[in-house]
């Protein structure tokens, strides 16, 4: 068997550097109910079966101490921006079932999120679920590995992280999930805004009725029937929603913009 060049393996040991850094802090991949050995494995074959493709190490085949922990530190700055970008579309649907937690009555039923160890309302944890299945269906993890494979192109290996622009970049698609969230939760907010006004009315024309005890289980009853009637639609504009921020998590990662 062929010997691998000095080049050829450092390229592979950085590139194994950046993609474990990627599956530590990306969806799903991250999560902790995955096991490190797991994720370990999965970087290194990715790096192995990128091994052909990796364009030469900005580096020396044997680089100086300090500059070999330079390559190394922007290896997993790289990895993790990228994973981190891409995550944040979840973290969109995560609000998203807060917001329709407030609204429908469920802000109380909190449980604890195995992946964060923080509590999380039970909503939250369902459009996750959904989000993680329609992911899967339209082969995110694809577009995942694929952009992972791109930003070797864009940033050579060992040649440093991500600067001021991609920070800004990443900040920005930060602001754009409140935006995101609050799209999807748009008809549900509407609907319940006009259901709290129905019911004001209703407690105004019957001043006798106990509106506390209707409000609540009245809401929580027409919350569940606006998912379970958006239930296509929502699905819909979430599969849309996970298939373009892939694309844009790269662009603000390796493009700045």
């Amino acid at each position: 068997m062929t010997a691998l060049a000095p080049e050829t393996l450092l390229a592979g040991l950085l590139a194994s550097v950046r993609i474990t850094a990627l599956l530590a802090v990306a969806p799903v991949f991250g999560h902790l109910a995955v096991p490190i050995r797991i994720r370990a494995g999965l970087a290194l074959a990715v790096a192995i079966a990128l091994l052909p493709a990796l364009p030469a190490p900005a580096l020396a085949s044997r680089p100086e101490p300090l500059a070999a922990v330079g390559a190394v530190v922007g290896e997993i700055a790289t990895g993790a921006a990228l994973g981190f970008a891409a995550r944040l579309v979840f973290d969109a649907v995560g609000l998203l079932g807060g917001i329709f937690s407030a609204q429908g009555g469920l802000g109380a039923a909190t449980v604890v999120d195995p992946a964060s160890g923080a509590p999380s309302t039970a909503p939250s944890m369902l459009f996750d679920a959904i989000a993680v299945l329609i992911w899967f269906a339209i082969d995110g993890h694809h577009a995942l590995l694929r952009a992972a494979a791109f930003s070797f192109e864009s940033l050579a290996p060992g040649g440093g992280g991500p600067g001021g622009a991609p920070m800004l970049a990443i900040a920005r698609l930060g602001a754009d999930l409140f935006a995101l969230a609050t799209r999807l939760a748009a008809p549900v907010l509407v609907a319940m805004g006009i259901a709290n006004l129905g019911l004001g009315v209703l407690g105004r024309a019957l001043p006798e009725m106990n509106l506390m005890m209707v409000q609540i289980p009245a809401h929580v009853l027409f919350g569940f029937a606006l998912v379970l009637a958006g239930a296509t639609p929502l699905g819909e504009a979430l599969a849309q929603a996970l298939a373009a921020w892939g694309t844009r998590a790269a662009a603000a990662v390796l493009g700045g913009s």
